[in-house]
């Protein structure tokens, strides 16, 4: 199950409404999720949570489950 929060901040963030995220959505299933959207993914993660990831991590931003595995990585609880 993906925590509310990391659901609000990506629909948010790729600015996509239409219904509640699940674990295999990401840039192959959603069209607004786009490589500006994984910048700004990006970006956030770094700001709010003080977090520097390496570019071989950036893929991860491409799907909820990526970016769950890597925020579990750096301990990051958005429950």
């Amino acid at each position: 199950m993906i925590p509310e929060k990391l659901n609000s901040i990506i629909c948010n963030i790729i600015n996509f409404d239409t219904r509640p995220l699940n674990i295999d959505d990401g840039a192959e299933t959603i069209e607004t999720w786009d490589s500006l959207a994984i910048v700004q993914l990006i970006s956030y993660f770094c700001h709010e949570y003080e977090i520097k990831f390496d570019p071989d991590q950036f893929e991860y931003f491409s799907s909820v489950r990526g970016i769950l595995e890597l925020l579990d990585k750096n301990n990051v609880d958005l429950m």
